[in-house]
């Protein structure tokens, strides 16, 4: 779920709705990219995770950095020189 100041006094009926689907897991978003919309602060988005209590949650701030390798190195490099 993508929160923004928009929508962050949804999370309790949000939460209400994920439990209904019964997830495995909710991913709690804010747009850290370049948006129109402001990401939400990391203490926002700990209060946000309260109202998800119960429920097995990840959060984009405070998740583990991903690395990745790409298949074919080679052409990667062709597109992107940076890497």
């Amino acid at each position: 779920m993508m929160f923004t100041a928009a929508n962050r006094m949804e999370a309790e009926g949000l939460s209400c709705l994920a439990n209904s689907l019964a997830p495995d897991e909710v991913y709690l978003n804010t747009p850290l990219r370049p948006s129109p919309t402001s990401p939400l602060s990391a203490a926002a988005m700990q209060d946000i995770a309260k109202a998800f209590r119960g429920l097995r949650t990840a959060q984009i701030y405070g998740a583990p950095p991903r690395t990745t390798t790409p298949l074919d190195k080679e052409a990667t490099r062709r597109r992107r020189p940076e890497y």
